[in-house]
């Protein structure tokens, strides 16, 4: 019940008195299938707090992995088979529910680098109430199909090849709106590797299309609402990629945020900087850096496109998983230094 109502502190002390008083009463069994068979399985226990903290790997052996006991708790299962993509699986088991798992590994042909793959499965979307406009304020189990995402987000010199290669009339459509930016400017040494900002949603998806011509046979798009939030809190508990809190006065801080100045030019940090901002699935700046478009509407209102995460320019309530922004192409002169974006496949 105390799961139910988002009430994780609560969970957690009574699962921690019930093991105290029934000793060894509480276990949970995984069974693992994977086509193809025979893939190596390791597992981390992952412990949640202000930052989560990975256990040593362990290995399970090699699949089919028949039901083996395991300690109630939050893990983290490494799939791996040659010529197969490397699976990262987080895996909640809190109570005896046994749990049976069929993992379809896809082949690693033609897969590019810099992407994590996601596997379809049951996600728990919101259930944050400190969220701004979530998709959900309880917890709703849905179910989300498997998806590449982008480890980064795309960065100047990506969208510099980009307008390259357009004309005069379309590159003036789809250039950053940052005042006097220049072309030059975003393949410059101290930029290149930075997030690009600045960018409209409909230049997000035109950069995606001509990713895909370019690539020769991977389709790219823009994350959807519910791929990226799984991909930066596959545990409903984080409320952050890097765990339950946010301190904005911690010494080494985990996210690039609050970089504000007295100019309005974009203060990002080269994409990956902050090692601590990164989610369990290896996804790096879904809490700062840039706010990113995704594939979603508010309410079916077709004049609000949806941002994502935190940015350079921001506080730590839309910096939470759950949070979003709806922004129409009006609002966005006011909101372009903090946004880019980030790419995924099917």
């Amino acid at each position: 019940a105390a799961e139910r109502q988002g009430r994780d502190d609560l969970a957690a002390a009574w699962r921690a008195e019930r093991a105290v008083l029934t000793p060894g009463a509480v276990s949970a069994t995984l069974a693992l299938v994977t086509e193809p068979a025979g893939a190596t399985v390791t597992s981390r226990r992952i412990t949640l707090g202000p930052r989560w903290s990975a256990e040593a790997a362990r290995s399970l052996g090699a699949t089919p992995l028949e039901a083996q006991t395991i300690e109630p708790g939050h893990y983290l299962l490494e799939i791996r088979a040659p010529g197969r993509v490397t699976v990262t699986l987080p895996l909640r088991l809190l109570d005896g529910t046994p749990k049976e798992l069929h993992i379809e590994l896809p082949r690693a042909e033609g897969i590019p680098a810099g992407f994590t793959y996601l596997a379809p499965g049951p996600f728990l979307a919101g259930g944050d109430l400190e969220a701004v406009r979530p998709l959900a304020r309880g917890r709703e189990e849905v179910w989300v199909p498997g998806v590449f995402i982008a480890n980064r987000e795309v960065t100047g010199a990506d969208y510099a090849k980009f307008l390259n290669g357009l004309t005069k009339v379309q590159r003036d459509l789809h250039r950053p709106q940052l005042g006097n930016l220049v072309l030059q400017d975003l393949g410059r040494p101290d930029r290149a590797d930075h997030p690009v900002v600045g960018i409209r949603f409909e230049s997000a998806r035109a950069y995606c299309s001509w990713l895909s011509k370019e690539s020769g046979g991977v389709s790219y798009r823009l994350p959807s609402d519910l791929e990226w939030e799984k991909a930066a809190r596959p545990f409903p508990e984080l409320a952050f990629p890097w765990g339950t809190h946010f301190d904005p006065g911690a010494p080494n801080p985990v996210a690039w945020l609050h970089q504000s100045g007295p100019t309005p030019r974009p203060r990002t940090a080269p994409g990956g900087s902050r090692p601590g901002d990164r989610s369990l699935y290896g996804i790096f700046d879904l809490g700062g850096n840039a706010a990113e478009w995704v594939e979603g509407e508010f309410g079916g209102d077709r004049r609000f496109h949806v941002l994502r995460g935190g940015s350079w320019l921001s506080g730590p309530e839309l910096v939470r998983s759950s949070s979003r922004t709806p922004v129409s192409d009006g609002q966005f002169p006011d909101a372009a230094t903090r946004i880019g974006f980030r790419v995924a496949f099917d």
